[in-house]
């Protein structure tokens, strides 16, 4: 009884405590009793039943020994395992803090370099020092001057073959996560040979949700292992892709300051040249009447004719390259447009090339201007070429489609691959050794200037059709007045008084005789301050035709002016590189026409602002 309420009182070491003290009672008793030396009054049943009181409680302390090791064994077990969790802890601690040292160090690298492939090695080098065991690679889509793919590690950085990169983004898709490397990819990426699948792990490099290259990690032999490459890849990948994005945004920033360069000396240059292709132009219309019965001579004047409308066609080519917003005119009828330019662009055609010209025979008209439309198809035809080394067919066509016009040109070239696709508008980006990647930006910003959609469908191997949409558009009447000869009759503004602002001597002349070979009345100055001191002395005018750029003050300062408001019916700006701002000409007085312009152009937008004929 003692050993036991010792026991559920003061816990088990008590009970042994007074199980020992009973065991020590039991052997002083049994030690006097063999001396001899217990009372004779205690019988034998007496002295058995002191003993088995001592030995009852030596049984029960037993018992409870016996318990008490048992406990004391599962404790030690506790806590040798607690023990083991808490070091497999501290282990994943140190492990987390040696790969995100590794991180922010490839982060910082990032922040010192551009380029791709040394912060590639880079990452891959020190996430693999992070993960003893385990094998890194980065993997990166081809680069602007590569079509290979890049695999980078600390063995350095190499090409992969396409087909490799193919199986690769098949095997992983957009998703990170655990994979299953087959030994063709493990011989590919990591070097080892492999006679077996391994499990591994992969992460890509998300660019607008589309990869743009992949971490890739093979953990060691034992498969416990394997989620410790796990936390790395993830991150080393968002990392990459900020990186990534960085670039590609530093690359487009320094190829739009290019384009603005570029752009503002081909805006200069087009500004010169249509000035000159203006003057060029009138005095054109002017060897017409001296030529007449000459041999060969209306054919001569006519080849001068189509010598200057190309050169308006290069103007217009540097015009878009520069941005800068034009005249657009139109609308065109788009089959007789394609007829026209079908013998320059036969001229292209090398001997292993041919053009065929598939258009109806009906009117198309679209929301287009001519000179645009050939310099679309000159673009476009001139690509296909180059398209087909070996030969092929450029097949060129027009229909109407759900009230729109579409125009296809179709070649059975090379094709182009996804990548190269998704580029070919931006400016600067050729996959021809010697080109200029002008073409196709060109096409994109003559397109958006007359709200037209772009389709294009390529393949490798398969050819490229580009389909251009026009808005269909029916046929204006505004030209109908002037007939269909480009030369207008000396009575067709007979009467009406003109004063004409033009600063570059040579184009002043050649208008001024448009305008006099019209029937008109023409005083000529050469800038803004002059036009003003005339209708400040008291000088009225029917008709204000101006330049829009001048020395001192511009075509759109002059027009806007009181004194002209006043004193001049209607106003004609010209200009060679943009159309004036909008609320110049948002008054019925002010209309705009673009150089280089012939006579019937002129006469067409002079009937625009004066509304109708003058005589007398």
């Amino acid at each position: 009884v003692p050993v036991m309420v010792a026991g559920i009182v003061l816990g088990p070491v008590w009970a042994l405590v007074v199980a020992a003290a009973s065991l020590a009672s039991l052997g002083g008793i049994f030690w006097l009793d063999v001396q001899g030396l217990l009372p004779p009054s205690l019988a034998p049943g007496t002295k058995g039943n002191l003993y088995s009181a001592v030995a009852i409680p030596i049984v029960a302390s037993a018992v409870l020994f016996f318990a008490l090791v048992r406990d004391l064994e599962q404790l030690a077990a506790a806590s040798a395992k607690l023990a083991e969790e808490r070091l497999a802890e501290r282990q994943r601690a140190d492990l987390r803090a040696t790969l995100f040292g590794a991180i922010s160090e490839v982060g910082r690298f990032a922040l010192e370099t551009r380029d791709m492939s040394k912060l590639a090695k880079v990452a891959a080098s020190r996430l693999e020092a992070a993960m003893p065991g385990s094998r890194v690679r980065v993997v990166l889509a081809p680069n602007r001057g590569s079509d290979l793919a890049r695999v980078a590690g600390t063995d350095g950085v190499r090409d992969l073959d396409p087909r490799t990169e193919r199986a690769l983004a098949a095997l992983v898709g957009a998703s990170p996560g655990m994979v299953t490397w087959p030994p063709d990819l493990i011989r590919a990426l990591f070097g080892v040979e492999a006679d077996r699948p391994l499990p591994g792990l992969a992460a890509p490099i998300l660019l607008s949700r589309e990869p743009v290259g992949f971490v890739v990690g093979l953990p060691p032999e034992d498969p416990t292992c394997v989620p410790v490459v796990a936390p790395g890849t993830p991150l080393i990948a968002d990392l990459l892709a900020a990186a990534y994005a960085r670039s590609e945004a530093e690359y487009r920033m320094m190829q739009a300051q290019k384009l603005e360069v570029v752009g503002r000396l081909a805006g200069g240059v087009a500004h010169d040249f249509n000035n000159l292709l203006t003057a060029m132009r009138a005095l054109v219309d002017d060897l017409h009447a001296d030529v007449a019965g000459r041999r060969h001579g209306e054919e001569t004047v006519a080849l001068l004719e189509s010598a200057i409308d190309r050169g308006a066609l290069v103007a217009g080519q540097l015009l878009a390259v520069s941005k800068r917003p034009r005249g657009v005119s139109g609308p065109c009828d788009v089959a007789r447009a394609l007829r026209g330019v079908q013998p320059l662009l036969e001229r292209l055609m090398p001997d292993e090339c041919r053009l065929v010209l598939a258009v109806a025979d009906e009117a198309l008209w679209a929301d287009v201007d001519i000179a645009s439309l050939e310099q679309l198809m000159l673009n476009l035809v001139v690509n296909a070429v180059e398209a087909m080394p070996s030969g092929g067919t450029v097949t060129v066509t027009a229909e109407g489609v759900d009230g729109g016009i579409d125009v296809r040109v179709q070649d059975t070239g090379t094709g182009m691959d996804e990548r190269v696709r998704a580029r070919i508008f931006d400016p600067f980006f050729t996959t021809k050794a010697d080109g200029t990647g002008l073409g196709m930006a060109v096409v994109r910003d003559i397109t958006r200037r007359y709200g037209a959609l772009v389709d294009v469908d390529s393949k490798p191997g398969e050819g490229t059709t580009i389909t251009l949409r026009f808005r269909a558009r029916s046929p204006s009447d505004q030209d109908d007045s002037i007939g269909e000869s480009s030369r207008p009759d000396a009575s067709t503004f007979e009467g009406l008084e003109v004063l004409l602002v033009e600063d570059n001597e040579l184009v002043r002349v050649g208008v001024e005789r448009m305008l006099v070979g019209m029937g008109c009345s023409v005083e000529a100055v050469g800038d803004g301050q002059q036009a003003l001191s005339r209708l400040e002395a008291g000088a009225s005018y029917d008709l204000l035709v101006t330049d829009l750029h001048m020395p001192g003050m511009s075509g759109e300062s002059l027009a806007g002016h009181p004194v002209v408001r006043d004193r001049v019916r209607g106003v004609l700006i010209a200009s060679g590189d943009r159309a004036p701002s909008k609320h110049v000409t948002a008054g019925k007085r002010v209309e705009f026409v673009e150089k280089p312009f012939d006579r019937r152009t002129l006469a067409s937008a002079i009937r625009r602002v004066v509304g109708g004929p003058v005589h007398g």
